[in-house]
């Protein structure tokens, strides 16, 4: 700032002094102009008041003052009687040469004011343009550059009369001068608005990517009088967009090859978007599919179903939502799908549903595939664990077997009296019929067992599935010397479970407990099963033992395939009743009994009917 206004000071005295000079020989000749034609004082003096605002616009308020104080001396010697003098008598020739001072003094500093009021203004515009964060340039009717600011001449490290003219175009990439120079050239012949992108070459050498833009002034007729234009560096955003656009292409190449097809919903479940091969797994193309319902290529019976999955994820925005669901191709196959959607939104626009579509047809195959397996897996699993209970079986059959006999026998004594006892007759034949109930229960409980049937899920009671299965293994408990105790918890909520499956369950833990303890001699062999409901209101199966308990090593892979602790055991009975429990919806699992011993837990829900 110093600078500047130093340089301004040092001009103006240079202009003073010939201003000053000028001045003089101008009133000189007017002075004789008007003494030769005999002006009076105030006409000359009206004369010199116009050469003095005329010099206060060129030069500086001394000069003006002091031509001023000149002038009024050759007012009061040539033009006031008495001539040739400098007194003035008359009172109009005072009023005159007053008035021409004070209108010369209050026109040259008006003037003064103005013209420094523009130079301040100009200095200003000057650092404000130097500090535009922008390259500004300005160019002459005819293209040819004539200034560039501050930060242009930092950024290219020149000087203006390096970049004025066409030189700035040396400054441009090589391979962007060419369109650059074509559309400054054709702005220049046409008065369009110039903008093009092009790498300019910066002081440290490198060449950064700017957007130049220039807009004409044109004067009241229209013509060109001068061309404002600016360069933007937007090297970043450039390296940016193309980041973006390289993403962009990047996800839309996965968006179209990834083997998952994707579908984008509006809220109404019009398709908007669908992947390639989304549309390819459905046998339609892109376009075919959207601007249709999506349920279009849902199964008919599953539509209100995926309805009311898509309206729940347009209620819970950003909330993940899953569900599985049958499509139809289009030649009428059906395919199964496992759906995973989520509701977005952007800025106030309506949400749209994105879904990802994940074929499991094959999965859907495997798992009915192991289903059947596990099946007959746990089919075989029965048929073992009975063969291993015969002497129990038959110990339960032969019992009511041999109660029916006795009673038979005593019948036929009384019926061969003289005068039969028709009263004890009745009362045998009842126990008869009881007993062969007795066996008939039996027998069915182990052909229920035996029997492979289709999974058929009831609501049950499980402590009435625990005694049902105490009766099949009570022998078993006696043989070895096992003390059954039973806490069971009346009026349990009934589980929705299949009977077979849940007996085959109770069955393999009963006996896991029982022959853990056949080694123990030192303790009572006892057997707790428990009932309850738990802290999450399902209902909780405990069996304990006191045998020899659960090691470390064993303890993670209890419920794996293959893995027993027994030399003749397949490793396959605990995995099983896993298996079984889960497709329940439960879950199983084994802590250690302290002090001695295992206890092995299960779970299963509670029957919705019988909770609600």
């Amino acid at each position: 700032m110093f600078r500047i206004t130093r340089s301004r000071i040092d001009g103006n005295r240079f202009g003073a002094a010939q201003q000053l000079a000028v001045g003089g020989i101008v009133l000189a000749f007017l002075t004789w102009l008007c003494f030769w034609l005999q002006f009076d004082l105030a006409t000359t003096g009206l004369v010199y008041l116009i050469l003095i605002a005329l010099l206060s616009l060129m030069g500086s308020f001394i000069a003006s003052a002091v031509l001023s104080i000149i002038a009024i001396g050759c007012l009061g010697y040539f033009f006031a009687p008495p001539l040739f003098n400098f007194q003035i008598d008359a009172r109009e020739d005072i009023l005159a040469a007053v008035a021409f001072l004070t209108a010369s003094i209050i026109i040259t500093g008006l003037t003064t004011k103005i013209r420094n009021a523009a130079e301040e203004a100009q200095t200003a515009q000057k650092a404000i343009i130097d500090t535009i964060p922008a390259l500004v340039w300005t160019a002459l009717p005819d293209g040819s550059r004539d200034f560039h600011n501050q930060h242009w001449l930092a950024t290219t490290g020149r000087s203006g009369e390096e970049a004025n003219g066409d030189r700035w175009s040396a400054f441009v990439h090589p391979d962007d001068q060419a369109v650059v120079m074509d559309r400054w050239r054709l702005s220049v012949a046409t008065g369009e608005p110039f903008e093009v992108e092009g790498r300019g070459l910066r002081s440290d050498g490198e060449y950064r990517w700017f957007l130049a833009r220039a807009q004409a002034l044109r004067d009241d007729k229209g013509n060109i009088v001068k061309w404002y234009g600016s360069s933007v560096d937007i090297e970043d955003r450039k390296r940016a967009t193309d980041a973006l656009r390289e993403s962009e292409t990047q996800w839309r190449e996965v968006f179209e090859h990834n083997p998952v097809m994707y579908f984008m919903l509006d809220p109404t479940g019009t398709v908007l978007s669908v992947n390639g091969f989304g549309a390819a797994q459905l046998g339609y193309t892109a376009d075919e599919l959207v601007g249709q319902s999506v349920l279009k290529v849902f199964f008919e019976e599953d539509r209100e179903f995926v309805r009311g999955n898509v309206a729940a994820c347009l209620e819970n925005v950003g909330r993940s939502h899953s569900w599985e669901g049958r499509k139809v191709r289009k030649d009428g196959t059906v395919l199964w799908v496992r759906e995973n959607a989520k509701a977005v939104r952007s800025g106030a626009k309506q949400p749209i549903v994105l879904v990802a579509c994940e074929d499991v047809t094959e999965r859907k195959r495997a798992a009915e595939e192991l289903h059947e397996a596990q099946t007959e897996l746990a089919h075989a699993i029965r048929l073992t664990t009975l063969g291993e209970m015969t002497a129990s079986i038959a110990h339960e059959v032969n019992q009511p077997l041999a109660a029916v006999v006795t009673h038979a026998e005593a019948c036929l004594r009384w019926l061969e009296r003289e005068t039969p006892d028709l009263d004890e007759v009745r009362e045998a034949v009842e126990s008869i019929v009881k007993d062969g109930k007795r066996a008939g229960e039996v027998i069915r409980r182990v052909r229920g067992l035996a029997h492979k049937t289709a999974t058929q899920k009831t609501p049950l009671d499980v402590n009435d599935v625990v005694r049902e299965v105490v009766a099949l293994v009570e022998h078993e408990l006696l043989s070895r010397r096992v003390s059954l105790r039973m806490e069971l918890t009346p009026a349990l909520p009934a589980v929705l479970a299949d009977r077979v499956q849940l007996q085959q369950v109770i069955i393999n833990l009963m006996m896991n407990g029982i022959e853990a303890m056949q080694a123990v001699t030192d303790r009572p062999r006892d057997l707790v099963i428990r009932s309850c409901q738990d802290e999450k209101h399902e209902v909780l199966l405990s069996v304990q033992d006191r045998g020899t308990g659960i090691s470390a090593e064993s303890a993670d892979r209890l419920f794996k395939a293959f893995f027993t602790t027994k030399s003749s055991g397949m490793g396959m009975g605990l995995s099983i009743c896993r298996s079984i429990i889960e497709a329940h919806g439960g879950r199983v699992w084994a802590v250690p009994n302290v002090p001695h011993g295992a206890a092995f837990h299960f779970t299963l829900p509670v029957n919705r009917g019988d909770a609600a």
